[in-house]
């Protein structure tokens, strides 16, 4: 599964598909993240590339070795799943 996924499975509920869902969701990168993305280094290369396209903000720890959270902003979760 890729960061993507897990992150719009991760937000998805009623409030999701209705578009209601308002403000960031901070999505902690915890053991169950970085095993359902297929480890750390697949995260944080993952999360550099969506930070670069301005799709989530990553707080670094470790000097950029290591993700704390993530930041989604809730008008941008539906161009992730490629919806408009």
């Amino acid at each position: 599964m890729k960061l993507t996924e897990y992150l719009i499975r991760s937000a998805d509920g009623e409030a999701y598909r209705s578009g209601r869902l308002k403000g960031m969701r901070h999505p902690a990168a915890d053991g169950r993240m970085i095993r359902a993305v297929g480890g750390r280094r697949v995260l944080v290369e993952e999360a550099k590339e969506l930070e670069k396209a301005g799709l989530v903000q990553v707080e670094w720890k470790d000097m950029g070795a290591d993700i704390k959270c993530l930041g989604i902003p809730s008008c941008l979760r539906k161009n992730i799943s490629g919806e408009s």
